[in-house]
């Protein structure tokens, strides 16, 4: 391997490695609603990818109840129990509807959490390795 391409190689896992100790800094469970169809995809796959739109852009959306989750999904039926690691969060309380991963991360930042909704806050992540689903619950038996 040529020294710049192992240099290049370290540079990633020592930026790599400082990411994933700051996600682990802060992790919560939350949780997160979906259609039947796609809990069974997020169950097949281990991942939840991001959505296209959204008040802090395309990402993952969670809230901090099973119950919030019924007020605040676009797509219903399943709630998912998540651990998520959240890093350093960005709060905002106003729209910013262009958000995107890299530019959370060029603001140093891993997520959003969005504070003063009527239905709750909310926290939202862009990447599938920040969540990982604990419980899922097909019958809204979750409280």
């Amino acid at each position: 391997m040529a020294l710049s391409a192992l240099s290049s190689a370290v540079w990633y896992d020592r930026k790599t490695a400082e990411r994933h100790r700051r996600l682990n800094s802060t992790v919560r469970v939350l949780y997160h609603q979906t259609s039947v169809e796609n809990a069974r995809q997020i169950e097949r796959t281990r991942r939840m990818f991001r959505g296209n739109e959204g008040y802090a852009g395309g990402g993952i959306y969670f809230a901090v109840s099973p119950e919030q989750t019924r007020r605040k999904a676009k797509t219903k039926g399943v709630v998912l129990q998540c651990e998520v690691r959240l890093g350093r969060v960005k709060a905002i309380s106003s729209p910013d509807y262009s958000m995107t991963f890299t530019r959370l991360q060029q603001d140093g930042y891993d997520s959003i959490k969005i504070e003063g909704l009527n239905s709750g806050d909310e926290y939202v992540v862009y990447n599938f390795d920040q969540a990982r689903v604990v419980r899922v619950d097909y019958n809204g038996a979750l409280k």
